[in-house]
């Protein structure tokens, strides 16, 4: 019956969408390492995405950099691992929640219910900086064209809460010569708290997964001045992942 509803529920969100969504299966893995360990040989079972696109209404100057995302599950937490070029990282405190987007970042996104309404968002920066937060909706999400809430529902019934913390989470990063790679080892519980379950595995979950660079502005007066680049996997609006429910894509998680 879970399964049924939650089917539901995710055709409903998809239906106010019209671009198409991208699915994923996410494989089990028997694997077993710790997340500052970056072997290859850890990934072997993974599904890859082999590129992030560039969101919608992107700068035209802006130029995709290969980023390839791995993904894998071993029914109590959730793999990630970004490879990416491009390192603009302007934070130092090793903070939790600093504004990781105003450098170079990779970030998670999670709608569990697929309902949207509460989506929990994740960024980790090249020196292992952790932001997450909890977004919730206090009323039904009303999107426009590009998947993104309306002005309405954003300016009366949005939410953020930035003291959440995703409890388990670990997380790591390297250097490489082109750039940089990020691991993360997400625990089931706290995102899959609406639908009551402890484990990864027979669920599908709404989800985008994308990057931000930050390069430098030619244009600007200022030589300092940097301008946001974003991929992501799923077509979404440039700038707005975190309020762009309806057109975030589903990962299914294999038994």
């Amino acid at each position: 019956m879970k399964t049924l509803f939650l089917a539901t529920i995710l055709a409903a969100s998809a239906s106010a969408f019209a671009a198409p969504l991208p699915t994923l299966e996410v494989p089990r893995t028997a694997s077993a390492f710790a997340v500052s360990d970056f072997e290859p040989k850890n990934w072997k079972n993974a599904v890859q995405i082999s590129q992030l696109p560039l969101s919608l209404g992107s700068d035209a100057r802006d130029k995709e950099f290969p980023t390839t995302v791995k993904l894998q599950h071993d029914g109590a937490f959730f793999w990630v691992r970004f490879d990416a070029p491009q390192i603009y990282a302007p934070f130092d405190s090793p903070a939790r929640d600093q504004n990781l987007w105003e450098g170079d970042a990779v970030e998670l996104f999670f709608d569990a219910a697929g309902d949207g309404k509460a989506v929990v968002e994740m960024q980790l920066s090249p020196k292992n900086q952790v932001f997450d937060q909890q977004i919730l909706l206090s009323t039904e999400p009303k999107s426009d064209e590009f998947g993104k809430l309306r002005d309405d529902v954003l300016s009366r019934d949005f939410w953020t809460f930035a003291s959440w913390n995703c409890n388990g989470l670990e997380t790591a990063t390297a250097q490489t010569p082109r750039g940089w790679m990020a691991q993360w080892k997400i625990p089931a519980a706290p995102i899959l708290r609406r639908l009551g379950l402890q484990n990864w595995g027979g669920q599908t979950v709404r989800a985008h997964l994308m990057r931000y660079s930050h390069v430098p502005d030619e244009t600007a007066k200022n030589a300092a001045k940097r301008r946001l680049v974003s991929q992501g996997w799923a077509k979404i609006k440039h700038g707005c992942p975190h309020i762009s429910p309806a057109a975030m894509g589903f990962l299914r998680f294999a038994r």
